[in-house]
């Protein structure tokens, strides 16, 4: 299919084109909304870290310490 119809961000256009208008509205949202929650779960996990380390008292952010 993206072989006879590409278009740029196929994974909201063709459920809208094949299916429905309202189905492709969903995914494009929840593949947004996810998207921000990856984000969000990632700031959250370095924040983490990071108290973990300043707790322990050491301020040495780098690669040994297993942050980038």
């Amino acid at each position: 299919m993206v072989s006879v119809r590409p278009v740029k961000e196929a994974i909201m256009d063709y459920p809208g084109v094949f299916v429905d208008e309202a189905l492709g509205f969903a995914v494009g949202l929840l593949y947004w909304y996810g998207g921000y929650i990856t984000l969000g779960s990632f700031a959250a996990e370095r924040r983490q870290k990071v108290g973990e380390l300043h707790e322990h008292g050491d301020t040495h952010h780098g690669m040994e310490k297993g942050l980038m």
